[in-house]
């Protein structure tokens, strides 16, 4: 089965320069900041999967109505004087 390819895009060269540049801009100003890691040391991170998705959807939807983020304001009674840790 073949799939015909319906999109077809050209972008300007003048637009292809600013977008290099933009992507070395990038590269040389993260680069001190960026760690590279081994093959070994990428299988021991976590990584978004089906089963965490949604927790990771729904811990930014509590981050986005909550300004202000208490983990324990749920556990000391009323939580309240806990919003201003």
């Amino acid at each position: 089965m073949s799939t015909k390819n319906s999109i077809s895009i050209q972008i300007p060269e003048e637009e292809l320069t600013a977008i290099r540049d933009a992507l070395n801009t990038l590269k040389t100003t993260l680069g001190p900041y960026l760690v590279a890691l081994s093959p070994s040391e990428r299988q021991t991170i976590p990584k978004m999967g089906d089963g965490t998705a949604p927790f990771g959807k729904g811990d930014g939807i509590c981050a986005e109505l909550r300004t202000v983020f208490t983990p324990f304001s749920g556990f000391a009674g009323n939580g309240q004087g806990l919003d201003t840790l």
